[in-house]
């Protein structure tokens, strides 16, 4: 999954683009893998690329995000068990407990759009540690609910956030690996993104008989936490658009914490939100 810096030819051009120009200065020369195969897309000779990561960082960075993945869509169908516990101790119709699952769902789905154009413009780094935060904080209030309202209120605004990865997560993959690496990446993404749905109904059944309806949101709270606190350790800014003034040959530790729009730093993948939208919708 790293690059092995073993010289084949000269290339003239970046893997990259920056916003919708192409960035025109030289590359390296073309990266052997262990195969004697050269890497695609072949890396730039500089420690923030991505790509010239170790396979550890890489697969570090790759768990994470697929434990956040996992986060989302296990909290919208978490709360399908408390059903009856929820129409009792709030005093609400049963007819109405379709909700809990339903407005989650329909925010997790509409908001997956809106993340990729936040992110790139701010950062994916940026993007995950708000949502994770934004996220947990609203299992508090999801947890404390005196009201059904507040209850449907506060799990249809975390599945905003909590959305974030499920269209950003694919994004990380290209950024990190290569492409012979990517299918197997996206795998385990796809299998958290699924085990979430499978296992929702079991962790929820399970929680609200020994613990009651209310510890579903605070596990939320506690798990999303957690994987905010990793993303702030672990996980650096994946995307990069080459920039040869912020080009370097070693990556300081500190570097990783940092909240840049691109990795090392230079200029974002576009300057307006707004830009990009408008350019999908003349795609499609």
């Amino acid at each position: 999954m790293s690059s092995e810096n073993t010289p084949h030819k000269k290339s003239d051009g970046s893997h990259l683009e920056a916003g919708s120009q192409e960035v025109k200065f030289n590359v390296s020369s073309t990266k052997l893998g262990k195969n004697g195969l050269p890497l695609e897309p072949n890396p730039m000779n500089d420690a923030n690329d991505p790509l010239n990561w170790s396979a550890a960082k890489k697969i570090l960075i790759l768990i994470i995000v697929s434990a956040w993945v996992f986060l989302g869509t296990l909290n919208m169908i978490i709360a399908g068990p408390t059903f009856y516990s929820v129409a009792a101790e709030l005093k609400t119709d049963f007819s109405l407990m379709t909700y809990l699952v339903g407005g989650p769902l329909l925010a997790y789905g509409v908001a997956s759009l809106l993340w990729v154009a936040f992110a790139n413009r701010h950062g994916v780094r940026f993007s995950f540690v708000v949502t994770t935060f934004i996220s947990a904080s609203l299992g508090i209030w999801g947890a404390k609910a005196t009201t059904f309202s507040q209850l449907v209120a506060a799990r249809s605004l975390a599945s905003v956030f909590y959305a974030s990865p499920e269209t950003l997560a694919p994004q990380v993959v290209a950024d990190v690996f290569f492409l012979k690496d990517r299918s197997k990446a996206m795998a385990l993404v796809l299998c958290m993104q699924a085990t979430g749905f499978a296992m929702g109904p079991l962790v929820g059944s399970f929680v609200t008989e020994n613990l009651g309806w209310r510890w579903t949101q605070w596990l939320m709270t506690i798990l999303t936490y957690a994987i905010c606190a990793s993303i702030l350790l672990f996980v650096p800014e994946t995307q990069y658009t080459a920039d040869p003034k912020f080009i370097k040959d070693k990556r300081t530790v500190t570097q990783n914490w940092l909240f840049t729009r691109v990795s090392g730093g230079g200029q974002a993948k576009v300057h307006r939100c707004v830009t990009l939208s408008v350019q999908l919708c003349r795609k499609y």
